[in-house]
């Protein structure tokens, strides 16, 4: 379903995806959200579209009822977001663009594998992906005043991802990875612009105690994730 409404709607690499489950097969392989850095990087996993035998740069995440779709993926990085459907919206749409008999067709070659516990291969001094404590995953909402205007905030944190989003300055939001650091890894002084470029993203994150009581709704028992970004400081939630 999911080919067919976003080739029709999006064309481009999903039509490509679309014309090659036509002539072949396709398969939908499940990797980790946390290998790669969409702008709504869903509750579950990152779906990769592709061309039986192939890997793909049509992927799509899920979050409640609604699925979020791209192309121009690559490993570790975010692709170019297209838009998004709940599945009814989907279904509604096959059938008034009278597509059900292609449906129908295309569902029986699809294939699904699950790759989520395998584990991208990391490099730039990454040692493995940082998680985020379970209470603290979800989505939180907080609020802050500066000069009289007040800014809204949502956070999205995921199992090693952090997706942040304001209703002033950071309308679209942004999503960081977040890594930690092999302690053989010889920080860059100064980093080159393109050193700079290539781990936008890119997050070191580690937890810290705070005192007792800071915190009136903290659950996490006195940690606090703080994320850096990979060589200058970041922010603390």
């Amino acid at each position: 379903m999911i080919t067919l409404y976003c080739a029709d709607r999006f064309g481009g690499e999903w039509s490509n995806l679309l014309q090659a489950g036509q002539n072949g097969s396709l398969t939908i392989t499940l990797h980790k959200t946390s290998d790669y850095e969409f702008k709504q990087p869903g509750s579950g996993y990152a779906y990769e579209a592709a061309a039986s035998g192939q890997t793909g740069p049509t992927y799509y995440t899920l979050s409640g009822s609604t699925f979020y779709f791209y192309q121009g993926v690559k490993v570790a990085g975010s692709g170019s977001f297209l838009g998004q459907a709940t599945k009814q919206e989907m279904a509604d749409y096959i059938v008034k663009k009278y597509q059900l008999a292609e449906f129908k067709q295309l569902a029986k070659k699809v294939e699904i594998v699950d790759k989520s516990g395998q584990t991208q291969r990391l490099s730039d001094g990454r040692s493995g992906y940082f998680t985020i404590p379970a209470e603290m995953q979800g989505t939180w909402y907080s609020a802050s005043n500066y000069d009289g205007e007040t800014t809204h905030f949502k956070y999205v944190f995921g199992q090693s991802t952090i997706f942040i989003q304001d209703d002033k300055y950071d309308t679209n939001g942004t999503t960081t990875t977040l890594y930690a650091r092999s302690s053989d890894f010889k920080i860059p002084l100064p980093p080159t612009e393109k050193q700079m470029d290539q781990v936008k993203g890119w997050g070191l994150g580690h937890l810290y105690q705070v005192p007792a009581g800071r915190f009136k709704l903290h659950e996490c028992h006195g940690l606090v994730p703080n994320c850096r970004k990979w060589y200058i400081f970041c922010r603390s939630y």
